[in-house]
């Protein structure tokens, strides 16, 4: 396993917190989840589907 080190805003990290918890799971655990289920939602040809622009 490769560790790395990443600076999160306050707001998100509580929310990580608090969904490990409801998961009875470490943060870095859930962490894992998270960004495991993120990489297997993206297209397997890596290309991403373009931000909409919000109407200003």
């Amino acid at each position: 396993m490769t560790k790395i080190s990443a600076a999160l805003p306050a707001d998100l990290h509580s929310r990580l917190v608090d969904r490990a918890r409801e998961a009875d799971r470490s943060v870095s655990a859930e962490l894992r989840v998270a960004i495991r289920e993120h990489v297997a939602a993206q297209p397997a040809n890596g290309k991403r589907e373009p931000k909409k622009k919000e109407p200003r």
